[in-house]
């Protein structure tokens, strides 16, 4: 985005949508004047009414002037303008008519898309009022609105716009403006990053945003900027499995969405004061401290959907993960299959793992593509509601060391167990500063992958480790305990496969830059984990030497 100030001044778009030539023209002039950019659909017939939908989304129209009868001037039945109106959707619509009478014909309009009528016998001044009225309802433009600071504004437009042109981008401006009508001033701060305005992220998927909006006067909400398909995806699950369906108190309480072309926005209510996302409570707090946090968060907020769970039987844990992930995430493993690196780390591999197992070949080979031998399925397992995404950065932190959940895209029935391994596979390969001393990291995979059952970890043999992997080690022992307590499940091996395909899923998100040795460690636990998962029946862990 070179500019953002340029944003701020483009002139709303108006579609204007008309079988008489004529009349489209004189529409176009009067529009102009107005101070509008007037967009012009053209033709007769469906062909009219096909080029106003391509042009309202290639021209991301805020407004349209919309002939009630665009197919046939002197068909009663002709109601074409309330059909086109509903398929160019978020472009709002005003329907124009020159019908004798305007009362049947706002009638008429009741219940459909369009916003608003004018009769097109009615001075030019009403019309004028209406599209003023309309635009001021969805459009930054005109606005009184200072939001800041500009610079959070700028990197969202970076992270959501990347191929669209920069006269577009005023649809960020205008889903603030929806979202909240009657402010004079926004301030936003985001939430998950340590700089306020950094473009760098960890979290797994950066492609959406989540900030902290204070209105004028009024006390904070929670906004989450994401495409638009993903923001409607989240509010249809919201709906479905969260609103009026979890425990107690720290519950966010969806108040409003806008979903544009391009971009959606959800704001929530704000629960408790946040002081951090999970992943700086990890790394700030005392275990006693998180492991509050966490069995508050399973046996009580979400402890309803676990009541619940559905048997599920010869079933592959691959495509019960793929169903909440979609499939693209294998696609990444295909692509990085054949060029497997475990970078300077793998060198210090012990010498049985200098030729370790390619976790990316092995999910291709014993996992995806031979279903008939798929080595995840597995006799009995159970799914339930669960977040889908639970990583430390979907999860709030309040001043009392209460957690509550943001993002619910991939909210829905899934792998009973996938919350609590997910949330695990963060910490280990993501936020915990174990990871840095390689040995350590070796030898804590190692004891993770050694039990028999889902249970707590027995800790004795970890008594005399550094400080950070005794954290890790206690934080999972406690996750792992919790799993069993709210599921039942026992069965180590579904637990495992569910930390290998997040595992996978982690190391193939990108190989460059910041991530690059974080990556080359989860391709490490990963391959660890395939050996493990190979080698089920064998002592572990194996004979080094």
């Amino acid at each position: 985005m070179s500019s953002t100030t340029e944003i701020f001044k483009l002139a709303p778009r108006v579609l204007i949508v008309d079988n008489d030539a004529r009349a489209r023209q004189v529409y176009k002039e009067l529009i102009s004047h107005w101070g509008y950019t007037a967009i012009i659909a053209q033709g007769d017939g469906n062909f009219l009414f096909d080029d106003a939908k391509e042009k309202a989304k290639s021209f991301r129209c805020q407004l349209a002037l919309v002939d009630l009868r665009l197919i046939d001037n002197f068909d009663d039945d002709d109601l074409s303008g309330l059909e086109l109106a509903r398929k160019i959707k978020p472009t709002v619509s005003i329907i124009l008519s020159g019908y004798s009478n305007p009362i049947i014909v706002r009638e008429i309009m009741e219940g459909t898309d369009a916003v608003s009528f004018v009769g097109k016998s009615e001075r030019t001044q009403v019309l004028k009022e209406k599209i003023e009225r309309e635009i001021s309802k969805v459009c930054y433009q005109g606005k009184e609105l200072k939001i800041e600071p500009i610079e959070i504004v700028q990197l969202i437009a970076r992270r959501l716009f990347s191929n669209v042109h920069l006269d577009y981008h005023d649809q960020l401006l205008d889903a603030f403006t929806q979202l909240f009508p009657n402010a004079k001033r926004l301030r936003l701060e985001i939430i998950g990053t340590d700089h306020t305005i950094s473009d760098s992220s960890n979290a797994p998927r950066p492609r959406s945003i989540v900030l902290k909006v204070y209105e004028d006067n009024l006390q904070p909400v929670i906004v989450k900027f994401a495409r638009a398909e993903k923001t409607k995806v989240e509010i249809e699950h919201y709906d479905h499995h969260i609103r009026g369906q979890l425990v107690g108190n720290h519950i966010p309480v969806l108040q409003k969405h806008v979903i544009l072309w391009d971009i959606g926005a959800a704001k929530f209510s704000y629960v408790g004061n946040i002081k951090q996302t999970f992943s700086h409570f990890y790394q700030s707090q005392p275990i006693e401290k998180i492991k509050y946090c966490l069995e508050h968060f399973f046996t009580h907020t979400w402890s309803e959907h676990y009541s619940r769970p559905k048997e599920q039987n010869n079933v592959s844990l691959f495509d019960m993960y793929c169903k909440v992930w979609n499939k693209k995430w294998y696609e990444r493993v295909l692509v990085g299959s054949s060029s497997f690196d475990l970078g300077d780390v793998g060198a210090r591999l012990p010498l049985k793992m200098n030729k370790p197992i390619n976790p990316l070949a092995w999910i291709k080979l014993k996992v995806a593509e031979n279903k008939d031998q798929d080595v995840s399925r597995v006799l009995k397992t159970y799914t339930a509601i669960t977040h889908g995404d639970l990583h430390a950065d979907n999860l709030m932190i309040d001043e009392h060391s209460n957690a509550w959940v943001i993002d619910f895209e991939r909210c829905g029935e899934g792998h009973i167990l996938q919350d609590f391994i997910e949330l695990e596979a963060d910490i280990i390969n993501r936020i915990s500063y174990s990871n840095e001393n390689f040995s350590a990291f070796y030898n804590l995979c190692l004891v993770l992958l050694g039990q028999n059952s889902i249970k707590e970890i027995n800790q004795e043999n970890f008594a005399y480790s550094d400080p950070e992997t005794r954290k890790v080690l206690s934080i999972v022992s406690l996750l792992r305990g919790l799993a069993f307590k709210c599921t039942g499940i026992s069965d180590i091996r579904q637990y495992l496969f569910g930390l290998f395909f997040n595992t996978i899923f982690r190391a193939t998100i990108t190989s460059s830059g910041y991530h690059k040795k974080s990556q080359q460690r989860s391709l490490i636990f990963a391959s660890l984990l395939s050996h493990r998962l190979e080698h089920w029946d064998e002592p572990w862990p194996f004979n080094e030497l």
